[in-house]
């Protein structure tokens, strides 16, 4: 199992040991509105806490018209968020063992997107959009886990301490972050940050504040499409 930068060492709980096993691999798909063919981008995105796929996926509704695949991985990780209406939730990552799981998370995403690339007959590298903590996975699978990406497209989110030193050692990569202004959950403060330590870094992020909480609103998928356009076509 490769080692992360940054990535500390976790001492199992006495008694706790680990072994590997299969597991599946949820994801929900939208297809562009003429299908799929030579010019289609594939767009993966990651999702936030407590959420799952089916629902995220439609925040991206409007990308159907403009020649976008969209995949939207589930985290592996289920939870009650509410006892009494069994309302189920899904999550990416804790601290619990954390190497191991972003090794694990890793696979999953490969699993998920060969098959929609093969599937789809698409060769091109995707672009990654990681919303809340779905951006720290978008961050890491490109710059640690070394699969390569057309962009990244961080909303509500900011830079892990794990990726900033492999943000320095990255070729330049075309990034877009989106962040509310009233975000209440990750303040606006960690985006900027995360857009300063990019260009210190050498990268040159594009950046869309709204005026908004914690959320990805139907301009910023607009933006996102706008963006993706402009990148392939450069």
């Amino acid at each position: 199992m490769r080692e992360f930068i940054g990535l500390s060492e976790w001492e199992a709980p006495e008694g706790v040991s680990a072994v590997q096993v299969h597991s599946s691999a949820y994801y929900a798909l939208q297809e562009p509105d003429g299908g799929i063919n030579q010019e289609t981008q594939l767009l993966c995105v990651l999702h936030g806490w407590g959420q799952n796929s089916r629902s995220f996926l439609r925040r991206f509704t409007p990308l159907k018209a403009h020649n976008v695949l969209v995949v939207a991985p589930q985290g592996p990780h289920q939870m009650y968020l509410d006892m009494e209406t069994r309302k189920v939730g899904f999550s990416w990552l804790t601290t619990y063992d954390r190497n191991r799981a972003v090794a694990d998370l890793f696979e999953l995403m490969d699993s998920v997107l060969a098959k929609v690339r093969v599937d789809g007959g698409i060769t091109a590298a995707p672009y990654l959009l990681g919303f809340s903590q779905g951006v720290s996975i978008a961050y890491r699978y490109h710059l640690l886990g070394g699969r390569p990406a057309a962009g990244i497209i961080a909303c509500g989110g900011d830079l892990p301490s794990d990726v900033r030193t492999a943000v320095g050692e990255a070729p330049s990569l075309p990034t877009l972050l989106i962040h509310g202004k009233r975000d209440g959950i990750v303040p606006l403060a960690k985006g900027e940050e995360a857009a300063s330590i990019l260009r210190d870094a050498g990268h040159q992020p594009e950046c869309y504040y709204f005026d908004g909480e914690h959320v990805i609103p139907p301009e910023a998928v607009e933006k996102i499409a706008t963006w993706i356009a402009k990148n392939r076509d450069a």
